[in-house]
């Protein structure tokens, strides 16, 4: 009698594993097919990066929303971005949050 009840419950586990396992290789291929999409945009996001004459709705549309403003800087934790009548004139890029820039660094006009 024990030894039907272990059968019994080792089938119960193998089918309630394979059952996971099937349903789980159906998540990944869509999770797969929905992350091609996502990986695209962050291409598009990411070919946009920061340049000296940018508006400040261009930068917001490479970099966010600013962590803080003063004034005519803008602040993304260790790295910040200075305007100029409205338009970009240098920045700083730090490696603990790097800006979307061509190369790293400091950029400026100046």
């Amino acid at each position: 009698m024990a030894l039907l009840l272990v059968i019994a419950a080792l089938s119960v586990l193998g089918w309630t594993m394979h059952s996971a396992s099937s349903s789980s290789s159906a998540d990944d291929d869509s999770a797969s097919q929905a992350g091609a999409g996502n990986v695209a945009q962050e291409t598009q996001a990411s070919a946009a990066v920061l340049q000296v004459g940018m508006s400040a709705d261009e930068v917001r549309t490479v970099e966010g929303e600013p962590l803080a403003t003063h004034g005519d800087l803008w602040e993304y934790g260790p790295s910040w971005i200075r305007f100029e009548h409205d338009e970009v004139i240098e920045w700083h890029s730090s490696p603990l949050r790097p800006l979307h820039t061509v190369a790293p660094g400091a950029g400026s006009t100046r």
